[in-house]
């Protein structure tokens, strides 16, 4: 009996769905694969952090590197000036985060395509090892790319997370000074 998990985990990264499966349409489905762009390997996501600055109104100190395009009206106080800088911020943090999952979700497409692009059935030969560590190559290409998702997943999920921290800490001291700032004015 033949499993291809290949088509299972594409449905899951909202992929179209695989052609009825005969042997004549998973060719079809091979070639179709090996007719796209290859994807470069994923070595980091802190390309995320780079969301283009027209997606926001700019602040006083960006105000340089605005597109013309975009009129920025400076606000005349510092608390709205500081609130827009909280709003920018969030605005900021949603569009990495979506970032974020679009590389990671490339990546496992890419892992997924090297998974279908090797032949069923296909694995190294087994030769006896010793239980010495817990460290093995794995034994076939399914093992492989089983532990590269998991791989990808869990340093998406370290990246996601110490983002979140960076945010919250920035956020935490944009909001302490606009504490100051609106006790200031209440003076």
């Amino acid at each position: 009996m033949k499993h291809d998990l290949a088509p299972a985990r594409s449905r899951r990264l909202r992929s179209p769905p695989p052609p009825p499966s005969d042997e004549a349409s998973h060719d079809n489905t091979t070639t179709a694969a090996a007719d796209e762009p290859p994807i470069p390997l994923l070595r980091s996501t802190m390309a995320s952090i780079f969301v283009p600055l027209l997606a926001f109104s700019a602040p006083s100190t960006l105000l340089a590197f605005s597109a013309p395009s975009t009129p920025s009206t400076p606000s005349s106080s510092r608390v709205a000036q500081l609130q827009g800088l909280l709003a920018d911020h969030d605005a900021h943090d949603v569009q990495v985060r979506a970032n974020m999952r679009a590389l990671v979700r490339r990546e496992c497409i890419r892992i997924l395509r090297e998974l279908a692009a090797s032949p069923d059935g296909v694995a190294p030969e087994v030769v006896p090892q010793p239980d010495l560590s817990l460290c093995r190559p794995p034994a076939s290409v399914r093992e492989w790319a089983h532990r590269e998702l998991l791989i990808v997943v869990s340093r998406a999920l370290f990246d996601l997370k110490s983002y979140g921290v960076h945010v919250a800490r920035r956020r935490a001291s944009h909001q302490q000074a606009l504490k100051r700032e609106i006790e200031r004015a209440a003076q």
